[in-house]
């Protein structure tokens, strides 16, 4: 369905997608449809689909925010793949939905620092002060749903933990995903 097609038939469910890394630019795109959602009248929920990698936790945490902020539900729909930063990012659905063959993949955050820039100590301590912030939150978002224990978790994800969508369903009492979808 073209854009003009999708304005002439006044659909109430507005669709959008993540595909690929979690960075800056993809997330803007997402943030600038969820809001256009919002703003038209005869949108009533918003359909997200993530086939993602994962990547930047900023990003990631910037995407979850409008997601809860949205004025509109919004569900998400995972397809592929939903690794590390857009495990998170699935959290923040009011419905979780999988497809029968997403690969979910969860792991210790990473920091990046840029290269070969002279760095005084008290800014490493701040850094490192920084990533155990934000390291605790990406944890807490990505298991709050769940119901998954802290402790358990992360005992789990180190190294990497790769998971079907019927292990995700299963994944602590309350899952990563809420239902696995065919259709």
């Amino acid at each position: 369905m073209t854009e003009n097609e999708h304005h002439e038939k006044k659909s109430p469910i507005f669709y959008t997608w993540l595909v690929g890394l979690v960075e800056n630019s993809s997330v803007k795109d997402v943030m600038k449809d969820i809001d256009k959602a919002n703003s038209e009248e005869h949108i009533k929920e918003i359909i997200l689909t993530i086939a993602s990698p994962g990547g930047g936790i900023y990003p990631g945490i910037a995407l979850y925010d409008h997601i809860k902020a949205s004025k509109k539900p919004i569900d998400i729909i995972t397809e592929g793949y939903c690794m590390s930063a857009a495990v998170m990012i699935l959290q923040a659905a009011r419905k979780r939905i999988s497809r029968p063959h997403t690969v979910f993949m969860v792991h210790p955050s990473s920091y990046v620092v840029e290269k070969e820039i002279p760095r005084p100590y008290s800014e490493f301590l701040t850094m490192v002060e920084d990533y155990k912030n934000q390291h605790d939150l990406v944890v807490r978002l990505s298991i709050t749903r769940s119901g998954i224990r802290r402790k358990e978790y992360e005992a789990m994800y180190n190294p990497r933990k790769y998971f079907t969508s019927e292990e995700a369903l299963k994944f602590g009492p309350h899952g990563l995903i809420d239902e696995i979808r065919e259709k």
